[in-house]
C-alpha cells in the first residue's frame, strides 16, 4: 500500500478519477482509489469524505474532477493537509489549475 511518512505519522494516497485512471493507480498498489461520480453533487461529496480521513495525506485527481474545480481551489487555499495533485485523465487533456495555483502560491505571485 502506497503510504507517505511525515514526523513518524504514515499517511495514504488516495486517487479519485475516471474509471482509467483509477484502474491504472490499483494495479500500481493503491487501495484508496475512488471512480469520480458523473453528477457534480456526488464527486463534491467523494471528495469531502476523502480529505476529511485523517490518514489521507495526498490526494491525486485527475481533470474528470474539474466540474468541482472551484471547491477544490477553494479547499487547497484553506487547507494544508492533504496534498492535492492533478493529473491530466484519459479523456480531459488540459493543463492543471491546481499546479497553477500552487506555483503562484509558493512564489508570492498574486491572483490577478
Amino acid at each position: 500500500m502506497a503510504q507517505l511518512q511525515d514526523f513518524g505519522h504514515n499517511f495514504k494516497v488516495a486517487v479519485l478519477g475516471d474509471e482509467k485512471t483509477v484502474i491504472g493507480f490499483k494495479l500500481a498498489g493503491l487501495k484508496k482509489t475512488f471512480v469520480a461520480d458523473e453528477n457534480e453533487i456526488g464527486l463534491l461529496k467523494q471528495f469531502h469524505s476523502i480529505v476529511s480521513e485523517q490518514d489521507t495525506g495526498l490526494v491525486i485527481i485527475d481533470s474528470s474532477c474539474n466540474k468541482i474545480l472551484k471547491e477544490i481551489l477553494l479547499f487547497i487555499e484553506q487547507n494544508r493537509k492533504p496534498v492535492i495533485i492533478q493529473i491530466p485523465s484519459w479523456k480531459h487533456e488540459q493543463g492543471s489549475q491546481i499546479f497553477d495555483l500552487v506555483v503562484r502560491w509558493a512564489s508570492g505571485i498574486k491572483k490577478r
